[in-house]
């Protein structure tokens, strides 16, 4: 009796070591799994860190191509500001001449310049380029140099 029992008792414990075995080999199955996973999320991580910073070194030279496009806007728009305050000047003054001596049209555009040049009211090289380029442009000197 004393054997049957020592019989059923490693029988028990040899069913007892089975079953751990399959959990074993279940947990390391699991385990495997998990380490395949890490290692594919760990390179998808590195792809998307690389994507990042790619887009926000772009996001960043964006950010300076609009800054400096702004800033270039802003200086013409500055320019274009002086230029139609300039060209009013002009007119001004030219209406003013045709009116008083019944010049033509062109004529008395080349006085208001010219009367604009010789009082010192161009502001800027740019208004003084313009109307050396004008004079040349309209082929002029003779009548410039006649009237200065």
């Amino acid at each position: 009796m004393l054997v049957l029992i020592y019989c059923a008792g490693i029988e028990d414990l040899c069913t007892r070591r089975d079953e751990l075995h399959k959990q074993i080999l279940a947990e390391e199955e699991e385990k495997m799994k998990l380490q395949t996973e890490i290692c594919t999320l760990t390179d998808r991580l590195a792809k998307i860190n690389e994507s990042l910073s790619k887009k926000m070194a772009s996001r960043v030279e964006f950010d300076r191509t609009i800054a400096e496009t702004e800033a270039a806007y802003a200086k013409v728009y500055f320019a274009a500001a002086l230029f139609s305050h300039f060209v009013f000047q002009i007119l001004l003054v030219s209406v003013t001449v045709g009116f008083l001596c019944g010049l033509d049209c062109m004529v008395c555009f080349l006085i208001g310049l010219l009367v604009l040049h010789n009082a010192g009211n161009f502001t800027n090289k740019l208004e003084s380029s313009i109307f050396t380029e004008y004079v040349k442009c309209c082929r002029v000197n003779e009548l410039c140099s006649f009237l200065i």
